[in-house]
């Protein structure tokens, strides 16, 4: 809109709610906020400064993060309710 950033919503996330973050060490843009909120999945966002969005999120909780890196990881949670399945292939 008139060459404005515009931020929406759809959900907020506290940062004392966050327990952990999940990524793979591959070069994608993906990762999980781990939040263990039994009423709903956790959150997969896309974010291409991913390394800077972790630092960013560490100094915010004063260097409290939990950063659980694996080789595709996938928060037990993310797949409850709303997500079923994540395919993810080499490209």
């Amino acid at each position: 809109m008139n060459n404005q950033l515009n931020i929406s919503a759809e959900r907020t996330i506290s940062l004392g709610a966050i327990k952990a973050v999940g990524t793979s060490n591959l070069k994608d843009d993906w990762f999980s906020i781990v939040v263990g909120a039994p009423q709903e999945p956790d959150p997969l966002l896309s974010c291409v400064f991913k390394t800077e969005f972790f630092t960013h999120l560490t100094n915010a909780l004063r260097g409290q993060m939990n950063l659980k890196i694996g080789d595709v990881y996938v928060s037990p949670a993310l797949l409850s309710n709303k997500l079923k399945n994540i395919h993810h292939a080499n490209l």
